[in-house]
Order: structure tokens, then sequence, then C-alpha cells
């Protein structure tokens, strides 16, 4: 799933060097994976699409590819900037 979501949000961005993935386990049971991107804070807007419905999108195909093995996912979009 990480590596998919490597190479979709390196296509809509325009600093891709600068993008990268973090997974993290959601909750105590390990049942699912929180995937943080983190992108250039120009790249904030490509990545979140007008009106939302880029990131909708992207969550939509997570979700499915998460149902596929088994498993939950959450996708959360930071810039570099923030904390």
């Amino acid at each position: 799933m990480q590596d998919f979501l490597q190479f979709v949000l390196k296509q809509l961005v325009n600093h891709p060097d600068e993008a990268t993935i973090t997974r993290t386990p959601l909750g105590n049971d390990g049942d699912g994976h929180l995937f943080t991107v983190t992108v250039n804070e120009e790249d904030v807007g490509c990545i979140i699409g007008k009106n939302g419905f880029t990131i909708s999108a992207l969550r939509s195909l997570l979700d499915a590819s998460a149902e596929k093995h088994g498993t939950k996912a959450r996708l959360k979009v930071r810039g570099h900037d923030e904390d």
C-alpha cells in the first residue's frame, strides 16, 4: 500500500523529492496503519485538490487496498512547515 501511495503522490506534486510517507500503527491493537504524507507547503493544495476531491479519491483507493489486505488505513497530509 505504501509503495502505491508513494507512486501516486510523486505524480501529483511539483516537488516529488520532498514527498515522504511515514506509516504508524493505528491504535493499540495494530489493526491498521496511519499513513502521514509530508510534502512541500506549495504541494499541499495539489494533494488536497479542489473542494478536497483529490484527497478523497486517494483515501478511497487506500481504503479499498486496505480492505483487500484485511486491514484498515487512514491518510493524513501535512506540509514541511507544520509541527
